[in-house]
């Protein structure tokens, strides 16, 4: 890498440390801290890329991402949000949105191309969680609770959107703890037990049964561990349920109580009603959609107005069906092509990283069952940072991929050398 490569790279990276806090901090005059990151990583990525005369050739990813989002765009022009007095600054936000995830995909595409860097990236929403872990600890203990009912969040977050982005995290630390050492493994460690007990004070109903199922992947990697490791594990399981029961009041284990009941016999906080209604818009328009980001404006018959009232917006709260009915058949089989293709990568890469990335995809699946999350940095985050860790595997030089194969002995590695003999 160049010192362009590099700078935009450290800049990338400060970028992807602020996505777990994106709405936390406001910067006066520009928005959120987050948002200022990503155009500080926007423009040292194009003062590399001019200046090196490099660009990387998209993967079958960044064409379906392409497709998806011309799309979306071109559904805003048939969009049922027609108000003339927001309809100009929704079309812009929505549109400067989409370019925004986009140059984020980009940016990671082009400066990733190792699975060192990878992991570097990683390594930086992993300890990006520990700020809103530490901000919603302190509000906890100074007794600052959410806008939401006795529920304890970062500041501007829905306790939802912050109980998902720490469940995301958590695959991705335990994989990092399985490959590093020293300092590092020790704060991916810390890192687990943070995010766990910070999703029970958010008291997320659907974001502990995504937590659940991202602590799954021990499971799935248990044969893999040596013996120092799995006492590791149970040293750390029994800190974590220490601090659970020590720090995690009692309303909050009142809430997450209730989860079975919520979902076989009440309305899940409205979002079954929604689910119907958003199903009849669909029935309407089936196969183009009703517009990108138009679903509060098709809720308007249910509940009278389009905008928050108080803490509800009537969104999809399922990012699937949030697509289907805004961006209908056509919009809904590119974004089913784009999970297709990264579960097809996902089957490529090695273990554990192959572990690591479908209990990610899981996780993501579990959690926007429940959360309208197309448009939030942490999906692209995590779609990017899969077709770069599959790039970064195939492209393995053959001095490594031999001594992989001899130390570890694993049948992925196999193939190596009888293309290499082929090759010859």
């Amino acid at each position: 890498m160049t010192w362009f490569s590099r700078l935009a790279f450290v800049s990338l990276w400060v970028f992807v440390f602020t996505i777990p806090s994106e709405k936390a901090i406001e910067v006066p005059g520009f928005g959120t801290l987050s948002k200022l990151a990503g155009f500080v990583a926007i423009g040292f990525g194009l003062l590399a890329v001019l200046m090196e005369r490099r660009v990387r050739l998209p993967a079958g990813f960044h064409k379906a991402m392409v497709l998806f989002g011309l799309w979306c765009g071109l559904t805003l022009t048939w969009t049922v949000a027609r108000d003339v007095s927001v309809g100009l600054e929704f079309t812009y936000f929505r549109l400067n949105t989409l370019l925004q995830l986009f140059a984020m995909v980009l940016l990671i595409w082009q400066f990733t191309g190792t699975e060192n860097l990878t992991h570097s990236l990683l390594y930086a929403y992993v300890l990006g969680t520990l700020v809103p872990a530490a901000n919603t600890a302190y509000n906890f203990l100074a007794g600052h609770m959410s806008l939401y009912y006795e529920r304890y969040s970062l500041a501007n977050t829905e306790p939802n959107d912050l109980a998902l982005a720490l469940a995301l995290s958590l695959p991705m630390s335990y994989y990092l703890i399985l490959r590093g050492k020293g300092i590092l493994r020790i704060l991916c460690v810390a890192q687990m037990l943070a995010a766990c007990v910070t999703v029970l004070l958010t008291a997320s109903r659907a974001g502990s049964i995504a937590t659940l199922a991202a602590l799954s992947i021990v499971v799935w990697t248990a044969r893999e561990l040596t013996p120092t490791l799995r006492a590791g594990v149970i040293v750390a399981a029994g800190l974590l349920i220490a601090a659970a029961l020590v720090f995690v009041p009692l309303t909050s284990w009142k809430r997450l109580a209730t989860s079975g009941s919520a979902i076989t016999e009440g309305t899940l906080n409205s979002r079954t009603v929604i689910w119907k209604g958003g199903w009849e818009n669909f029935e309407q328009s089936p196969f183009l959609g009703i517009g990108a980001g138009a679903y509060p404006d098709g809720m308007e018959h249910l509940f009278g107005h389009t905008k928050t009232s108080e803490n509800f917006t009537p969104v999809a709260h399922n990012t699937f069906l949030s697509v289907l009915v805004e961006t209908g058949v056509i919009g809904f089989s590119l974004f089913a092509a784009m999970l297709a293709t990264l579960v097809a990568y996902v089957s490529r890469l090695s273990s554990p990283a192959r572990q690591m990335w479908f209990t990610v995809l899981a996780v993501w699946t579990i959690g926007v069952m429940a959360l309208t999350w197309e448009d939030r940095k942490p999906t692209w985050l995590i779609f990017s940072l899969i077709a770069a860790h599959q790039a970064a595997g195939l492209s393995m030089p053959i001095p490594v991929a031999r001594r992989e194969a001899r130390r570890t002995n694993r049948p992925e590695f196999r193939g190596w050398e009888e293309t290499i003999s082929s090759c010859r």
